[in-house]
């Protein structure tokens, strides 16, 4: 942070008092000398680094802010903004005020973005591309120039050539976030191994901008088939003449186009597209032959439709990938004012209209944010979700169904929905919910949640996702591609998904979560090694609740042989007052007959425990005695009756028997009528 200190009186000419007007007469002044003006002091102007998307700023780094009336008593500084800040210009106005006069002064803070290389990708020979650098939001001041080199084991002239107009070296972006490169991958008639493009940022600092991570983008050259990705753009014909493209449709405004949208870095593959049973469950749905779009009539629609359709490539081998577009039918399109702006992004309601420019699931009126990577989080805590540049974030199935506009839902929507309860574990906060792309098929995508203001991580949290209906909940699996970090936010603000200073696992007090998930990897909902990762889940913590009498005990066999083998299954299902299943409880049996044994009990879900019982070479009746604990209560139950007999063989002098422990045939009588009695 660049701060000289010190500050500036208010007899600056830029001061005004509440009138707009300078120094003057306060109000009620009734004749003689005015009263002498307000003093206000302000911290000089500042430019600072950007540390991500939003960065946190001490406006005041000396604490030279200060305000005071004509007689020298000092009076309260306010600024009408504090941060964290995007990237770029901003005028923070400080005001100092003694109940019948303000004073205010502009101090200017400049956020210099960072500036990043795109992800790696694989092309064919014969390939035109556009290489992008990418800033973290708008410049301070423009233009940006970003150096870069290149490097790598293709050969330029041989292997690739770049344009003339890129050759110099640099890349100047004039307005917006991205300035690109042009390359095109040269065709021959040799079979090679693989080459590699490394495009650098260079030695030389950038202009207007600072370098952020990743600094090195690396294309990698193949003379094979690549797996095309897939993606679909949904647009809406109303009656009005219009198309809206956006994801939430109308019931009442006309037909809607599911138009695939296939990228495929085989230039000359060709691809055909099959959407799988989605003619079966959408009324009027036709396939166009030329286009293979998908169009069908909401009409009679209403709520997420999910449609699924697969491309197969004409590449040697080919390549089948499937992806799902969720598509929400709403009864009626909002009346948009023309002099309400809703999220207050400075362009009204009518002119943003109820399309998705950036592709995220959210009307334009209503989403304040443009950058594709960037999802908010919950609107009422003013969290966000947030990958790097280049990356697609969009609202997942359900967050579209709760209708909030944001990627937050609550377990109880979940519920609601048919979604089966986490039994054994509570959600301090929302989960999230949310679908990632644009990264090449099986790569890993980072993701940072914000946990907000006064929300931190408590102590022994974990990570859970739903996974679907076959699979359920489970914890979020961790290895070399998937993983989970967790940092400090500063006001507010999480660093950059790609930065340096987050710790492994979930710390508690931590207030900022990056995943790390594998694109078909076990944390990816979809399942499919397609570019695109979907998931829903959140941090979570153990749910210890309180065991009941209402829990029961059920033995797999009411008998037994007393042969040191013969073995039943004890199952507990241990409930709580509310009859409602309880999970992570400490589960023990033990039974007054020598030589029997438990093992340990195992927890199956639902409530359920397991756990086997053996038979020793005594013969006796008994109950099993359960114990269920949850740490500091525990609960005692009994099961019925069991009997464990005498092993029977035949007598060498006649047709009685004698059991194995020497017990006479009258001793197992006995046991058999106890156990008639007691049952």
């Amino acid at each position: 942070m660049d701060s000289e200190g010190g500050g500036t009186p208010v007899d600056d000419e830029n001061a005004t008092d509440s009138n707009g007007e300078g120094d003057g007469d306060s109000e009620g002044n009734t004749g003689g000398d005015p009263p002498a003006p307000l003093t206000l002091s302000i911290p000089d102007d500042i430019t600072v680094s950007a540390s991500g998307y939003l960065t946190a700023v001490n406006l005041d780094p000396e604490s030279v802010a200060s305000g005071a009336d004509g007689e020298g008593n000092i009076l309260p500084v306010s600024v009408d903004q504090t941060g964290p800040f995007v990237s770029g210009p901003h005028d923070i106005v400080w005001s100092v005020s003694d109940g019948s006069s303000t004073v205010s002064k502009t101090q200017i803070l400049k956020v210099v973005p960072l500036v990043t290389t795109a992800m790696d990708i694989d092309v064919d020979e014969g390939t035109s591309i556009s290489i992008a650098f990418l800033l973290s939001g708008e410049a301070a001041v423009y233009p940006v120039t970003v150096p870069f080199s290149l490097s790598g084991t293709a050969v330029q002239g041989e292997d690739y050539s770049i344009d003339a107009s890129d050759s110099s070296g640099s890349v100047t972006i004039d307005e917006g976030t991205r300035g690109h490169v042009n390359l095109r991958i040269i065709a021959d008639e040799l079979l090679e191994s693989q080459k590699t493009i490394e495009i650098n940022l260079g030695s030389l600092e950038p202009t207007n901008a600072v370098a952020g991570l990743p600094q090195q983008q690396v294309i990698t050259i193949v003379e094979e088939n690549i797996a095309p990705q897939l993606s679909f753009v949904v647009t809406q014909d109303t009656d009005a003449g219009k198309s809206v493209t956006s994801k939430t449709v109308a019931a009442d405004a006309g037909v809607v186009t599911v138009t695939p949208d296939i990228d495929d870095p085989n230039p000359s593959d060709t691809h055909v597209v099959a959407w799988s049973d989605v003619l079966n469950r959408l009324p009027s749905a036709h396939v166009d032959s030329k286009t293979q779009s998908l169009t069908f009539n909401p009409e009679t629609l209403l709520g997420v439709y999910s449609i699924t359709a697969a491309v197969t490539d004409s590449g040697n081998p080919p390549y089948d990938v499937t992806d799902t577009v969720v598509v929400n039918v709403i009864a009626t399109a909002p009346t948009l004012a023309d002099d309400q702006d809703t999220d207050g992004d400075g362009i009204l309601d009518s002119e943003e209209g109820t399309g998705d420019s950036d592709g995220d699931n959210v009307p334009d009126y209503l989403d304040a944010i443009s950058a594709p990577h960037i999802l908010v989080l919950d609107n009422s805590s003013e969290t966000l979700s947030i990958s790097v540049p280049g990356i697609q974030l969009a609202l997942g199935a359900l967050a579209l169904a709760q209708g909030d506009h944001d990627a937050s839902i609550s377990e109880a929507f979940m519920v609601s929905q048919g979604v089966a309860q986490d039994i054994g574990y509570d959600y301090p906060f929302d989960l999230a919910d949310f679908v990632a792309s644009g990264m090449p098929s099986g790569d890993s995508y980072p993701i940072v949640h914000s946990l907000g203001d006064g929300n931190v991580i408590p102590e022994d949290a974990v990570y859970r996702n739903y996974l679907g209906d076959n699979l359920g909940w489970q914890d979020f699996v961790e290895n070399a591609a998937n993983e989970v970090y967790s940092t400090f936010a500063e006001q507010g603000a999480c660093p950059a998904a790609n930065a340096e200073n987050y710790s492994e696992g979930l710390t508690a007090g931590h207030n900022c979560v990056l995943l790390l998930i594998e694109d078909g990897g076990p944390n990816d909902a979809d399942g499919m090694v397609n570019g695109t990762v979907a998931n829903l889940g959140g941090i979570a913590i153990k749910y210890i609740g309180v065991p009941s009498a209402n829990s029961r005990i059920v033995l797999g066999k009411s008998m037994l042989v007393a042969n040191g083998n013969d073995s039943t299954t004890i199952t507990v299902w241990a409930y709580d007052e509310q009859q409602l299943p309880l999970a992570n409880m400490l589960v023990t049996a033990t039974i007054d007959i020598h030589g029997v044994t438990v093992s340990r009990f195992v927890d199956q879900g639902d409530g359920s425990y397991t756990a086997t019982m053996t038979a020793g070479t005594y013969s006796r009746i008994g109950q099993v005695q359960v114990e269920i604990d949850n740490g500091d209560i525990a609960v005692t139950l009994l099961s019925k009756w069991l009997a464990l007999t005498a092993v029977q063989k035949a007598r060498t002098s006649g047709g009685c028997t004698v059991a194995t422990d020497h017990s006479t045939d009258s001793s197992l009588i006995l046991i058999l009528v106890a156990l008639l009695l007691f049952r």
